[in-house]
């Protein structure tokens, strides 16, 4: 599963994976399955998200932006994985444009211990 609840030290956080994630089409039906989610969960979230080796191309950053700023003030936390490189400007170019603070870890231990505390 793609999308899915995972749980650390008692919390409940939602995970998104998009990792080695190649086609826009399935990035956007990832996309589209945690807004989805997002909305239906009552109060804020804490998220985590996996972008290792993904192709976040034009019409997903898009998608993603719109979509983040519609489900930004449901938030709590969100962490993301795998932004290197450019991906750390696509990263700021959403907090931006979307209002979230995702913030980028190394490692996924690093991710859930920010998320929890």
């Amino acid at each position: 599963m793609r999308v899915e609840w995972i749980t650390h030290k008692g919390k409940k956080i939602l995970f998104i994976d998009y990792s080695n994630v190649k086609s826009q089409a399935e990035m956007i039906s990832i996309l589209n399955e945690s807004l989805e989610i997002v909305r239906a969960t009552p109060g804020k979230i804490l998220s985590l998200t996996d972008g290792t080796d993904a192709a976040a191309g034009p019409e997903f950053m898009k998608q993603a932006k719109e979509g983040g700023k519609a489900v930004a003030h449901k938030a709590e936390k969100s962490a993301i994985l795998g932004i290197t490189g450019l991906k750390s400007i696509l990263l700021k170019g959403y907090n931006l444009f979307s209002g979230d603070r995702m913030k980028p870890f190394p490692t996924k231990e690093e991710a859930l211990e920010y998320l929890c505390s």
